[in-house]
């Protein structure tokens, strides 16, 4: 994994947080942690750093998870959520996908939390590159906007396939409203 993965660990128990540390540690996940048990040391956390994952556990005894969830949906709302706990009800974990939560792993089975992880970090590359693809896309057609006709269709292709560094590229449009003829508007 990437030597640059931090980890933001809402967690009361210290003896819980280095179980958790070592289960990604066995699956190769080598990180970056910070450890804060209340909420002020959360909050001062998540505005000094960065972090890639952030992991909390549901019921701490002066904050709870759901408020952590929403301060850091409100914060950083692309940075995976996962709640690592030792119990929580069907309902509660219902809810905390609903309100944003990346995933939930018992605390009594660990063994999953390497995979959550590294799907939740993957999909949150993908989600970015993604976003920043269409940021670029519509540069482009902001860029090309003046040129029409093949002009336009032809530009555009070129600057998508050097954005996209590959060779070739291509952008098809829909002829009918039924969708059963696509005609190749530009290649390069």
């Amino acid at each position: 994994m990437n030597d640059q993965l931090r980890i933001l660990h809402l967690e009361d128990s210290s003896n819980d947080a280095e179980l958790v540390r070592a289960a990604l540690a066995r699956a190769d996940i080598a990180a970056e942690w910070q450890r804060v048990d209340t909420r002020d040391t959360y909050i001062a956390a998540l505005d000094s750093t960065a972090y890639s994952v952030i992991l909390a556990d549901y019921h701490l005894p002066s904050f709870d998870g759901m408020s952590a969830l929403t301060i850091a949906h409100h914060k950083y709302p692309e940075v995976p959520f996962i709640f690592v706990s030792g119990a929580i009800e069907e309902q509660l974990a219902i809810e905390a996908l609903t309100s944003g939560a990346t995933d939930y792993v018992f605390k009594s089975r660990l063994n999953r939390l390497a995979p959550v992880v590294k799907r939740a970090l993957e999909e949150a590359r993908m989600r970015r590159e993604r976003r920043e693809y269409e940021q670029a896309l519509q540069q482009l057609v902001n860029s090309t906007s003046a040129l029409t006709g093949h002009a336009f269709f032809r530009t555009l292709v070129r600057d998508l396939a050097a954005m996209l560094r590959t060779q070739y590229a291509f952008i098809g449009l829909i002829a009918d409203q039924n969708a059963t003829r696509i005609r190749t508007i530009a290649l390069w």
